[in-house]
């Protein structure tokens, strides 16, 4: 079956396909989604949890509702063994949150505790290669944490009400320490940050506790967008 296919490729032309067809009839397609958010293959749960993304539309529609009810079943996706299907529901997650932030009003607060959890960095997920007279090292949750930080952009953007700001600020501590793509995504977080929070955004830390304003790691360059960032912050902090 198309549905369960290992190529990325035919998994999205099936999505798409699916979505027409919940948008057609989503009394009968959407239930028959939900069951399959269990099924064995990770790769039909991958196909479910790019199809809902794709169903989503920034105009209203007749599906709505019951996306409304069943949308937990689907997002539960972002506590999947496998990475691949976890990347997918956050990707959704964020789609969601851009564009019909109202679906998931009611039920964030269950997801962003598993989200802060999911951009730190895990040591079982990172692997060793050996390549000789030299040691690679390959991080398997980057993809995720990258999906999850660009969650919490979005939600600030769209809805940083429901946000804990004090735990966001732990996280992008660490994030400023990582990885430059997640650095990058990390600088502007801060920056959208005290623009929506100003000073509580900018708190001073407590004992053991790095603060959200540390500087980055004398040997590397400060990139463009974190002296962009520097400068918000001295603006929010006049004002």
């Amino acid at each position: 079956s198309h549905f369960k296919s290992e190529i990325e490729g035919t998994r999205n032309v099936v999505a798409e396909c699916l979505r027409k067809l919940a948008l057609v009839n989503p009394d009968v397609v959407l239930p028959k989604l939900k069951e399959s958010v269990t099924d064995s293959s990770e790769f039909t749960r991958a196909t479910i949890a790019t199809a809902i993304k794709f169903t989503i539309t920034e105009k209203a529609q007749k599906a709505d509702t019951l996306l409304l009810e069943n949308i937990p079943s689907f997002l539960s996706l972002i506590k999947d063994d496998d990475l691949a299907v976890k990347k997918y529901a956050l990707l959704t997650l964020n789609y969601i949150a851009h564009n019909k932030p109202g679906l998931i009003k009611e039920t964030l607060s269950d997801y962003l505790p598993v989200m802060f959890e999911l951009s730190k960095v895990n040591p079982d997920l990172i692997e060793e290669i050996d390549l000789g007279p030299f040691k690679h090292k390959v991080d398997k949750g980057l993809e995720i944490r990258k999906a999850c930080y660009e969650c919490f952009y979005t939600l600030l953007t769209k809805s940083s009400a429901q946000l804990h700001i004090p735990t966001l600020s732990k996280n992008l501590v660490d994030g400023l320490g990582a990885q430059y793509d997640i650095k990058m995504l990390c600088h502007l977080i801060l920056a959208k940050l005290a623009n929506v929070a100003g000073a509580s955004a900018l708190r001073a830390p407590s004992d053991g506790e790095s603060s959200v304003m540390a500087e980055d790691d004398a040997s590397e360059p400060v990139p463009r967008v974190g002296l962009r960032t520097n400068d918000t912050l001295k603006t929010s902090r006049v004002s």
